[in-house]
């Protein structure tokens, strides 16, 4: 498992999403295109683009750009 950074995890996100310019602000909800469908798959590919699992209690919190790398940073896969 390798450390990712703030801009591929942003990258990641923007491309599993289909957004371009995605921001560091945006979140499911008030994000075009994230919606509660494209959330799951979100988690999904996030589990097998940073290599961690997600629990699905967890799935609910991780609906923003920062609570996703807040979760990554204490798992020790984003360098922030």
């Amino acid at each position: 498992m390798s450390t990712k950074t703030g801009d591929e995890l942003l990258a990641f996100i923007g491309r599993t999403l289909k957004v371009k310019n995605l921001g560091e602000d945006a979140g499911m909800g008030r994000t075009r295109g994230w919606d509660s469908l494209a959330h799951v798959n979100l988690i999904l590919a996030l589990e097998q683009w940073a290599g961690v699992s997600v629990p699905p209690e967890l799935m609910g919190e991780l609906t923003t750009v920062e609570s996703i790398a807040s979760h990554l940073s204490a798992q020790g896969v984003l360098a922030r």
